[in-house]
């Protein structure tokens, strides 16, 4: 989204802004992200990301940067980001700070898309809201643009693949109960029970560099695979829909997905099963989305290229 600000630093949008602008447009890159479906985290990885490749622009100076700073009591004390006494050391914080900015300008956005017929004079407080939202967005992104040292102990761009905004879209409306998840992929668990399927689904998604783990399940109990399985740290399980244990006992992929969401896991779930029954059984379980036919290399679509 392409936005000009005016002099007094409020974005123009539209034709009912008439008065003189700076010629500066500018991306606002936080907001783009949340409107293509992306979380906290997803969001701050895609600017991190953007600014790494550089492809940011600022539309801020650093001196009118630090001018709105102090406005906005948004300061380095020892290296550590603060926003007044708040100290931002941890996604979460910086994720609830940008959300809560972010959703006045998501809702005015919607709003103005759904009702851009009526009268203008009902459009004001909206547009207020939308452009007060943009102008804080944009000054945090390019706050964080010349800052972005600070943010390399909580978030790299280095390490981690983006799920595409559709899946993570899908994820959400389909389980409530487990929106903590990222929508930033480090760590993948392969859970099945062929060493070939196993192999191919490694050499798919090789070339992400994510970190991969792996339970075989014929080594395994299923209540080892499922304290295996819910260790802090794993991002994106992709699991078999029929397997076998150490003991050759059968193993349903719908009931270990239904025990992992018991236990608090709060990751993603691909229910990768040839069998379309077993797909649905375990999206019904608590997966978050199937990859048909369990092809290996088609898992790559559901990351960002």
């Amino acid at each position: 989204m392409t936005i000009k600000l005016t002099p007094s630093g409020l974005p123009r949008i539209g034709s009912q802004h008439k008065a003189p602008y700076f010629g500066r447009p500018f991306r606002c890159t936080l907001y783009s992200a949340f409107r293509k479906g992306s979380y906290t985290e997803g969001a701050l990885f895609t600017l991190l990301k953007t600014i790494r490749a550089g492809k940011f622009q600022p539309f801020f100076s650093q001196e009118e940067l630090e001018n709105l700073s102090h406005e906005h009591n948004l300061k380095i004390v020892n290296g550590e980001p603060y926003w007044g006494e708040i100290k931002f050391d941890s996604i979460p914080a910086w994720g609830h700070m940008v959300a809560n900015i972010a959703q006045p300008a998501l809702s005015g956005g919607n709003w103005l898309k759904d009702y851009k017929q009526d009268p203008f004079q009902e459009k004001i407080a909206v547009i207020t809201d939308l452009q007060s939202s943009l102008r804080k967005l944009k000054m945090i992104e390019d706050w964080i643009y010349y800052h972005r040292n600070v943010l390399d102990g909580i978030i790299s761009t280095e390490d981690g693949h983006l799920l595409k905004s559709k899946y993570v879209r899908q994820s959400a409306n389909q389980q409530m109960l487990y929106k903590e998840k990222t929508d930033v992929i480090r760590t993948v668990l392969i859970i099945d029970d062929e060493q070939t399927d196993i192999l191919l689904i490694q050499y798919a998604l090789k070339k992400l560099k994510l970190k991969t783990m792996v339970i075989n399940t014929r080594d395994s109990t299923a209540e080892q695979i499922i304290e295996q399985a819910k260790k802090e740290g794993i991002d994106l399980i992709i699991m078999d829909g029929f397997m076998h244990d150490i003991n050759n006992n059968d193993l349903f992929g719908d009931k270990l997905t239904e025990e992992l969401r018991k236990k608090g896991f709060h990751g993603y779930i691909i229910a990768n099963s040839g069998l379309p029954d077993k797909q649905k059984e375990m999206l019904a379980a608590g997966a978050d989305f199937m990859n048909a036919d369990k092809q290996a290399a088609n898992l790559l679509n559901f990351f960002e290229p």
